[in-house]
């Protein structure tokens, strides 16, 4: 689990092949901070990502020499990839075109496709214990939505979810196995465009295609670039939450057996799970700072990195009483699960529709859930930003 910051909410440390200085932020407010300021930029070198330990917010393996202007800042850039958070996020926003998360709520309920949730975890009732919720209730939920979303025919999901595994995968594939999901995905992204522009349709891809043809305000490379993170990461980061989140639950039964009594906390509980157990550990890449800026009490100096530690923010005792507890009726919940200022989640609010899903459907469908075997038996996967699970066995 994450660890809350002990002393200092910033410390630091040189590589010992470069002059170059990275912090790493550990309190809420230097976090917070880093997050919101306009004057620094993720940095990357290589294709090499920042990663997060699983067990701890301060624990984390960065690039050895984080460049300024690898990246745009608003967004994760790999080398070579196109940027996507600034444009693509004035493209959705674009007048007469609603947010994403108001369309997705929208979506769901449209005439035609069931309520996420309605359906996915019925193969795992009938089906009888034991089984795994992970394709059973946690992958269903978020894929079927972001599917639906982009206009994407649901019978392509399996090969979808296999490049995608492999391509945000570290050590369980080969660089050239990683190399070619991603050819993949990127081949299969660009056959959709061609299809909107063939084909005009009022999905979210459709939207940006004429973005892009129309307004003039995505260059092509950008659209590629978004629609690939929307397919992507748009369902595998909400995957990790909701099976993080109920794996909390199921660690701490008398928080499960509170929300039984008092369903009409799911909401609060939402918020909670993932301040206290988060998929996303850290700010995923060190920031360079592009001039002098305070931080948590300490000035970073231009050209020096910063990395994020929302796990450690998450548990900051200064913001958050008793932290260290799980609590699902916990108020003023202010944690940065979902990033903060400019580089807070587009997806926020429909993540946090399909967490209420999942954690209700839970309850109503599986109300004596528990884990089907010892916890220190769980696998987690190897990916290099967010932090999910495997497998995760349960029986009732």
């Amino acid at each position: 689990m994450a660890s809350r910051p002990s002393g200092s909410a910033c410390s630091n440390s040189t590589h010992p092949a470069s002059s170059d200085t990275e912090h790493d932020l550990l309190g809420h407010a230097s976090v917070a901070g880093a997050l919101r300021a306009s004057r620094t930029r993720s940095g990357l070198r290589g294709s090499e990502p920042c990663v997060a330990a699983a067990s701890a917010g301060r624990g984390i393996r960065r690039p050895r020499h984080p460049q300024a202007g690898v990246s745009a800042g608003r967004g994760i850039r790999r080398p070579g990839y196109p940027q996507a958070g600034v444009s693509a996020g004035r493209g959705i926003r674009r007048p007469g075109y609603p947010p994403a998360g108001v369309s997705a709520g929208r979506g769901i309920r449209r005439p035609g496709y069931p309520p996420a949730g309605a359906y996915p975890v019925d193969d795992l009732v009938q089906a009888g214990p034991p089984g795994d919720l992970l394709p059973g209730l946690a992958l269903p939920v978020p894929l079927m939505l972001v599917l639906e979303l982009l206009g994407v025919p649901q019978q392509d999901s399996p090969q979808l979810c296999a490049w995608t595994d492999t391509a945000f995968s570290m050590t369980r594939h080969s660089q050239e196995e990683i190399k070619a999901a991603r050819g993949h995905l990127e081949e299969y992204v660009a056959g959709m465009i061609g299809e909107r522009r063939e084909r005009p349709g009022d999905d979210l891809l459709g939207a940006l295609v004429a973005e892009r043809d129309e307004g003039g305000r995505l260059t092509e490379k950008e659209l590629i670039g978004f629609a690939f993170l929307l397919l992507t990461a748009g369902y595998l980061s909400t995957v990790n939450a909701i099976s993080s989140g109920i794996l909390t639950l199921l660690l701490h039964s008398a928080e499960l057996d509170r929300l039984r009594a008092r369903p009409e906390l799911v909401p609060t509980a939402v918020e909670e799970l993932p301040r206290y157990n988060p998929s996303a550990i850290s700010g995923a890449l060190p920031r360079v700072a592009l001039e002098d800026v305070d931080l948590g009490g300490v000035t970073v100096r231009a050209g020096e990195a910063v990395v994020p530690a929302i796990g450690s923010a998450n548990h900051d005792a200064s913001v958050f009483h008793a932290p260290e507890r799980v609590d699902v009726a916990r108020e003023a919940n202010s944690h940065l699960a979902f990033g903060y200022g400019v580089h807070r989640c587009l997806g926020a609010q429909m993540a946090r529709m399909e967490l209420q899903v999942a954690v209700a459907t839970l309850l109503r469908r599986l109300p004596t859930i528990r884990l089907a075997v010892p916890e220190h038996e769980l696998r987690w996967k190897d990916h290099p930003v967010s932090r999910g699970l495997l497998s995760l066995p349960v029986t009732w």
